[in-house]
């Protein structure tokens, strides 16, 4: 069985309010399951300016990117018209971006909900493992900013 490779970029949106650090997580049409914005890289693309595109395409916000955070990898099944399956091994790069401007309610129609959440929330509402872990480097690296 022949494994395709795919590329996505994404982020950890944050902003300081006056009740502390928030980040903003989506939610798509696969399911009630909060995630991080992501998706793949465009030809001639730099990694992270598809993180930026992909987290105001998802998320409706923009920022500038504070620091590269780490790539997580997972390998998952995509179905052909024909029923056919192929395994795609994905590298996701994250980074850790702060928000500028922008409203959660200007995000594109493949997701169904963008909220902020208080940092130290989020990181119980994420599916995924690796990207759990993410968010607990992002979490990491703003309070030692911060301390």
């Amino acid at each position: 069985m022949e494994r395709q490779l795919e590329t996505s970029s994404g982020g950890v949106i944050f902003r300081r309010s006056s009740s502390g650090i928030e980040v903003a997580l989506t939610q798509t049409h696969r399911g009630p399951m909060w995630c991080l914005p992501k998706g793949r890289v465009e030809a001639k693309e730099t990694l992270e300016e598809a993180a930026l595109r992909e987290v105001h395409e998802e998320t409706g916000l923009r920022g500038t990117i504070a620091r590269p955070l780490r790539p997580i990898e997972y390998t998952y099944q995509a179905r052909s018209a024909d029923g056919n399956r192929t395994p795609i091994e994905k590298t996701v790069h994250f980074f850790l971006i702060e928000f500028s401007d922008g409203s959660t309610e200007d995000h594109d129609a493949e997701v169904v909900d963008v909220r902020w959440f208080p940092l130290h929330v989020a990181g119980r509402l994420l599916h995924h493992a690796g990207e759990r872990d993410v968010l607990a480097l992002a979490k990491q690296k703003l309070l030692d900013d911060d301390g």
